[in-house]
């Protein structure tokens, strides 16, 4: 029968050390009765070469015995101190993995913290705009209102032409998005880059953050969602179009801003509202599951 010593476990080890010492004792306790009733064995006159012979059977049979369970000890002791060592190794990647993400969670709560306290620190220049000042979250509100208001004052016309007029679904979001880009290039961007631009370099380096430290897609939304939870529709209507716009390109011009932004949903909920059509959202970010879109079409 053919014995494979990994698979043995602790216990069958044991009983197979055990039966090796207890044939063993008994080989020795049978040989040397047999050696005294025989009369091989006399302690007044000690027959060498009977002594020895007696040692040799002891030695080469008996001894298979004591060895083998010798050799089971030994493999006992190297698979205990085996399985420790794996065990250590295990403990110690985990501890290795927990104390990575404790440190990355410090500093990407961290992060959000200060960008809660950048747009908290936001405040309007009412020189330039020749308005009352306004400040945090109060003032985006008053930013994207501003905008909302220069596209019915300048684009809403034109907006609603190309909406009433036969175009596909990509030719009508291609003429709204630069209606809607070329409102915030001129009207909105300039008057607050001091603010804005700040806001979206810092919510381009926190997706960077969180994607250069997991390459696991399921961790990186899962941070990715507090970002989300923490923005208002003000924000998200910003985000939306910045990213359609040429300030969110990279210096290669690249639009990797907007597809990070689409790829981790990162405007999943943002208002209808701020959407100005449904096209722009099905072109430009085919990969967010709008809650708008859904609900839309679930009525």
């Amino acid at each position: 029968m053919k014995i494979d010593l990994f698979k043995l476990d602790e216990a069958n080890l044991t009983r197979f050390i055990r039966f090796s010492v207890m044939i063993g004792l008994s080989g020795i306790i049978i040989t040397i009765s047999v050696f005294l009733i025989k009369g091989h064995i006399n302690f007044n006159d000690i027959d060498a070469q009977k002594l020895s012979a007696f040692g040799e059977f002891i030695g080469g049979f008996i001894g298979i015995f004591f060895t083998l369970a010798a050799t089971f000890l030994i493999w006992l002791t190297y698979k205990t101190q085996k399985q420790e060592l794996e065990k250590t190794s295990s403990l110690a990647a985990l501890q290795s993995k927990m104390l990575k993400t404790q440190q990355f969670e410090n500093t990407y709560f961290s992060l959000l913290s200060h960008l809660s306290n950048l747009i908290n620190s936001m405040t309007s220049d009412s020189q330039v705009l020749i308005e009352p000042s306004f400040q945090g979250k109060e003032y985006l509100h008053h930013a994207y209102r501003r905008f909302k208001d220069k596209i019915k004052e300048k684009g809403q016309s034109n907006i609603d032409n190309i909406k009433i007029a036969s175009h596909t679904e990509e030719q009508r979001a291609e003429l709204i998005k630069n209606v809607l880009v070329k409102i915030y290039e001129e009207n909105i961007f300039p008057y607050h880059s001091f603010n804005l631009g700040h806001y979206y370099r810092f919510i381009h380096n926190i997706i960077k953050y969180v994607i250069s430290e997991y390459e696991d897609e399921k961790l990186q939304r899962k941070y990715l969602t507090f970002l989300q939870a923490q923005m208002s529709n003000d924000e998200m209507g910003f985000i939306l179009v910045n990213s359609l716009s040429k300030y969110s390109l990279d210096k290669n011009n690249n639009t990797k801003f907007k597809d990070w932004i689409d790829y981790y949903n990162i405007l999943e909920n943002i208002d209808k509202e701020c959407t100005f059509d449904d096209s722009i959202l099905k072109i430009y970010f085919p990969k967010t599951d709008f809650y708008c879109l859904r609900k839309q079409s679930v009525v």
